[in-house]
């Protein structure tokens, strides 16, 4: 039986950018990435990552200080 809740990620090789239901955010840029995937949760296509860091609106952090 396959469990509906696993997927790949970054299959194509490009980051997404991934927001669970909790509302963890996390960035993915390896490549084939298996990953639990509870319902509800928001994968960005790498189009989408990459607007969402152009658009500057996430905050970046260099050793532990955050950058903005």
């Amino acid at each position: 039986m396959i469990n509906k809740e696993v997927a790949i990620l970054t299959d194509g090789g490009k980051s997404e950018l991934i927001r669970f239901p909790e509302g963890e955010v996390i960035v993915v840029d390896s490549s084939e990435t298996f990953s639990n995937m509870p319902k509800g949760t928001k994968v960005f296509s790498p189009d989408e990552t990459k607007e969402l860091f152009a658009q500057n609106n996430i905050p970046t952090y260099k050793c532990n200080v955050t950058e903005k």
